[in-house]
């Protein structure tokens, strides 16, 4: 008898997870823009667009080697959805905020903060649930299903946002962007991710939790190969942050 019977598992389960995972991405990316140039548009300062990338990525940057302990002690499917929620949420704020024109910059780096910390957390259990629920074998297509995913959002996202900008505003944008994350949890709800199970009390001590959250940075350590890779994605990112920001 296989557990949550009415619930779509294996295979099937992370197509339709990485279905929804491209919609929202698709609507975040959507609002991203749009809010790109009310900004442009409202202060005309490039100071603006650094401090609200500052206050996205550096909850990123200081949550993520928690993160990854902390999901293999949670279910992870209560974190994506908790991640998809609080990112939805943070658009309805600001969506109430524009539409009675109180909306200001600060505005942005508050949720920009909220919307960090939760792909702080949504984005290795993405990874993590790969290896849950399909088969080894099954783990190259796997793989390759998320990075279409999140390569697609990227490539549509930026002329899908200029088409819609004149269509239906920045308004309507971001009421486009709270369907997708409605969308994503329903996409959720209906999937079976298992719960990893751990030996009783080991993963409940502070010395196991440090342990697990540095051993990323030993891994590193110990395979020069990968600090160098791992230098040159930091760069490459922060090189295309700029290049995105000369755009506006």
């Amino acid at each position: 008898m296989q557990p949550y019977p009415k619930l779509v598992s294996g295979m099937s389960a992370l197509t339709i997870i990485c279905f929804g995972q491209l919609i929202s991405l698709l609507g975040t990316q959507l609002t991203q823009f749009a809010l790109a140039i009310w900004v442009w548009q409202t202060s005309g300062s490039a100071t603006a667009f650094g401090l609200i990338a500052a206050c996205t990525f550096a909850p990123m940057v200081l949550v993520s080697p928690f993160a990854g302990a902390l999901v293999d002690r949670w279910s992870r499917k209560t974190v994506l959805l908790l991640s998809d929620l609080a990112a939805g949420l943070s658009t309805l704020l600001l969506l109430l905020l524009y539409t009675t024109d109180q909306l200001a910059i600060w505005h942005l780096c508050m949720t920009g903060v909220l919307a960090g910390t939760a792909q702080a957390f949504q984005w290795p259990t993405y990874a993590a649930v790969v290896s849950t629920i399909v088969t080894k074998e099954q783990y190259g297509r796997a793989n390759g299903m998320v990075s279409l995913a999140e390569g697609a959002a990227g490539a549509i996202a930026p002329l899908l946002a200029a088409t819609l900008l004149g269509l239906v505003g920045i308004q309507g944008i971001m009421l486009i962007d709270i369907t997708t994350f409605l969308a994503a949890l329903l996409t959720l709800s209906i999937v079976h991710i298992p719960r990893i199970h751990h030996i009783p009390g080991d993963d409940a001590t502070p010395h196991s939790f440090w342990r697990d959250s540095v051993y990323g940075f030993r891994f590193i350590i110990r395979h020069p190969r990968c600090g160098g890779l791992f230098t040159l994605y930091c760069f490459l990112s922060f090189r295309l942050q700029e290049e995105v920001e000369r755009m506006f």
